[in-house]
């Protein structure tokens, strides 16, 4: 499978219906935005972490948006 391609995943609806409110009035525009966000953060291994400061976190997010992941 090629890094770039996207599956299918089924996801229950009690649990889109809690993402749907968790994302209003957030930067993300899609439930697939903010999925793929957490899924990101869950999978970077703890030890390679770092503690961002809020203007070094809005530059990485600006960043993400411009390569077109958020």
């Amino acid at each position: 499978m090629n890094e770039n391609d996207k599956v299918p995943v089924e996801i229950p609806g009690r649990i889109i219906n809690k993402i749907k409110k968790k994302i209003e009035n957030s930067e993300f525009k899609t439930i697939e935005e903010y999925v793929i966000f957490v899924l990101r953060n869950s999978l970077i291994d703890d030890s390679a972490k770092s503690t961002l400061n809020p203007d070094e976190e809005e530059q990485v997010k600006e960043t993400l948006k411009k390569l077109g992941y958020l």
